[in-house]
């Protein structure tokens, strides 16, 4: 996996980290995420901490991009 090729973790549903999770968690850490609008004008990215941002940098630049743009 791009985890253990980077030599980098990912907490798993224990908290524990380990360089192989499983799409599915993935994608369930990745809904807490939310995305606040204020006035229209504003968008506020909510709950996104280290390991969002490691995984975001090993997917590439398409997704670092999508969620700097979303907030």
């Amino acid at each position: 996996t791009a985890l253990a090729e980077a030599s980098e973790t990912f907490p798993n549903q224990s908290g524990r980290p380990i360089a192989n999770p499983t799409a599915r968690w993935v994608f369930q850490y990745f809904m807490g995420i939310h995305i606040l609008t204020i006035h229209q004008t504003q968008t506020v990215l909510l709950n996104m901490d280290e390991p969002h941002h490691k995984l975001l940098k090993l997917l590439g630049r398409f997704y670092v991009k999508y969620y700097s743009d979303s907030g």
